[in-house]
This record gives structure tokens, sequence and C-alpha cells, in this order.
């Protein structure tokens, strides 16, 4: 077995950055995958987001309960960690319910 988890070790910084400045056989980079992760989200959610590119916040959000909905998945995804599920702030975060 210890072998064997040299070998891997051993092919797997062949491979893959990891010794100084040896890019690696491959040539990864967390970069390079970073920017495929953004253009597969773009091509997959693009025409989703489109249609609200060009309404104004009140024709977007005034009316509009599927924007509502959209909105409310990506703030509890993405912001409820810092700012709290009520929008309220925690220590070090700012409050977004109040007019600033």
């Amino acid at each position: 077995m210890f072998y064997i988890t040299c070998a891997f070790g051993l092919g797997y910084l062949i491979l893959y950055p990891g010794l100084g400045s040896f890019a690696g056989v491959l040539g990864w980079t967390s970069i390079k995958q970073l920017e495929t992760e953004e253009q597969q989200a773009k091509d997959k959610y693009s025409s989703l987001y489109a249609r609200y590119a060009e309404l104004s916040i009140d024709e977007a959000l005034g009316s509009n309960e599927e924007a509502l909905k959209i909105g409310k998945h990506l703030y509890l995804t993405y912001c409820t960690g810092c700012h709290g599920s009520d929008a309220g702030g925690i220590t070090g975060f700012p409050n977004l319910r109040d007019n600033d």
C-alpha cells in the first residue's frame, strides 16, 4: 500500500503543479478552471438573466414574481452568510434593510 501511495503521489506531481515552478504536464491551473466554470455558468444562465437586464428595476421587480423568486434564491445562496437571513447584518457586515 505504501508503494502504491508513493506512485500515486509521484504521478500526481508530474501531472499537476506542485513542484515549485513546474506547471505539470497537463498545464492545469486554478485560474483556468475558474475561467472555464465561469464561462459554463454564463452559457447556462445568460438566457435566463438576459430578459431582466433590459428592464428597469421597477419593471423587473415591482410586479414580476419570477424575478423576485430568483432574487430570493440568489440572496439565500450568496448573501445570507454575512448579511443574515433577514438582511439585518451581523457583526462586521452592514444592514441591507436601511436607507444607506
